[in-house]
């Protein structure tokens, strides 16, 4: 794969890409409750971007409880163009959580090409612990390459983002839909967990060559502007299932021929490391939650 996909996308140099230090680029993400992580999260992110001409922020916040809205206010006044909204209680009127999250980034979408200034760069990040090992050296690594429209996130440890996943050979569908049909079928939901989701979060290592796939998000993913601008968030298939609203948008951005890539270089954290021992007790809760309640299991995992 290695040799072929270097011959499809040569190395050639950046006629197709400003370099981060002649370039803008604005990040943007969705908080809610985050008021004691999201100053950690912020200033990590801004170093990690520090290579860029203009940084600029839009943090969409809805449906917090504590001082959130207070620390943004605070961070809006201490960093240059860093700007938030705040959406107020949409949970009585928008109950799903994907649903939520795919109202949030549509107005984060509509609010950066509204804006008079034109980015060169859309940066969509998670903020909840994500991004905690994203560098410069790991951004500007995406300039390595010429010939993408989307370059997303990788993990030092096993790749965790089966859910925004889509790739031929790796996770060509839905892995929830095909986890729901093993236990339809009469597979215990801990293994079908395991066969549909935790046997394709792989390890890619930084050496590997870049992934071409359908869609991918992995905490980060870097959007060119035109690319950014013809995707289209959604969060439910033809059936009404919910589905990720990456999923959506960058199925949006593949049927206009746009290039979709997971970056090996591109660390932003550990990924779904089960040695480490909070992650462990995580699964062993699973798994004995699946035994004694199958069907609130389901519904915990999603």
């Amino acid at each position: 794969m290695t040799h072929e996909l270097e011959k499809e996308y040569p190395q050639s140099g950046m006629s197709k890409h400003l370099p981060p230090s002649q370039a803008s680029v604005i990040i943007t993400g969705l908080i809610r409750n985050g008021g004691k992580v999201v100053v950690k999260e912020i200033l990590n992110i801004k170093s990690a971007f520090a290579g860029f001409h203009k940084v600029s922020f839009l943090i969409v916040e809805s449906d917090s409880t504590d001082k959130t809205v207070e620390t943004l206010k605070v961070l809006s006044k201490e960093i240059p163009d860093f700007e938030f909204l705040t959406l107020g209680e949409l949970l009585p009127s928008i109950p799903n959580r994907i649903d939520r999250i795919s109202y949030c980034r549509d107005i984060a979408q509509k609010h950066i090409l509204n804006q008079d200034f034109k980015y060169d760069y859309v940066a969509v990040v998670d903020l909840d612990g994500v991004n905690h090992l994203l560098t410069k050296e790991a951004v500007e690594s995406c300039w390595s390459q010429n010939e993408w429209d989307v370059c997303t996130a990788n993990q030092a440890g096993p790749y965790y983002d089966i859910y925004a996943l889509r790739a031929e050979k790796w996770c060509p569908e839905n892995a929830w839909t095909e986890q729901e049909s093993l236990v339809a079928q009469g597979m215990h939901p801990m293994k079908a967990r395991a066969k549909a989701v935790f046997s394709r979060q792989r390890v890619i290592h930084q050496t590997d060559s870049w992934i071409p796939v359908s869609s991918a998000f992995g905490g980060l993913a870097i959007y060119t502007r035109k690319s950014f601008e013809r995707g289209k968030y959604g969060s439910r298939d033809s059936q009404g299932r919910n589905l990720c609203e990456h999923v959506v948008f960058n199925e949006t951005l593949g049927i206009g021929g746009g290039k979709i890539f997971i970056n090996p270089r591109l660390i932003n954290s550990k990924g779904n490391d089960l040695r480490r021992a909070d992650r462990r007790l995580k699964y062993f809760a699973k798994y004995t939650l699946s035994l004694l309640a199958p069907g609130l299991f389901l519904r915990w995992v999603g």
